[in-house]
């Protein structure tokens, strides 16, 4: 074996190496979710919920949901990673205001007015924790929008927002 190939045989053995052992430290280490600090209880998520939907008016004919953060799934308690509230409540806001653009004529007032507010989404908490690869994307979605073209919104509503199917 030449000196280049046995280096990266010796590399890839080490690498592999602190790899597993890496991994059995995290996996060790990290809580679960009843009891890591960074989950909570549907009530807590629900508060957060509350309190961005405050802040938000929905489009015309929208409400709130009763339920949005369900306790259980199949008699199992959920546990809502902190933010998920506040993020829902903005998710719920958006689709709102997105399918009104979208079921409204082009260069009406309300197909103005719902443009308009999603607009607002750039001072949501959603989008303050969104993935920085997801912004452009978003940014080009709400750029396109403000110029009539609602064909990225119509795919971001078919993927995220349930009210549309």
């Amino acid at each position: 074996m030449s000196t280049p190939a046995l280096r990266l045989a010796w590399t890839l053995s080490a690498l592999t190496a602190a790899l597993l052992v890496g991994g059995c430290a995290v996996s060790s280490m990290a809580a679960h979710p009843s009891t890591h600090p960074d989950y909570s209880r549907s009530n807590v998520t629900t508060s957060e919920y509350d309190a961005e939907a405050a802040t938000l008016t929905l489009a015309p004919g929208w409400s709130w949901p009763k339920n949005p953060v369900p306790a259980t799934y199949r008699g199992v308690e959920i546990r809502y990673e902190k933010g998920y509230g506040s993020q829902a409540a903005d998710q719920y806001w958006f689709c709102s205001w997105a399918l009104r653009a979208l079921h409204s004529r082009p260069d009406t007032p309300v197909r103005l007015e719902a443009v308009e507010h999603l607009e607002a989404l750039r001072n949501t908490f959603y989008y303050e924790v969104l993935h920085p690869d997801s912004k452009p994307y978003v940014e080009r979605e709400l750029r396109r929008a403000a110029r009539g073209n609602l064909a990225l919104l119509r795919i971001d509503v078919r993927a995220n927002c349930q009210e549309a199917k």
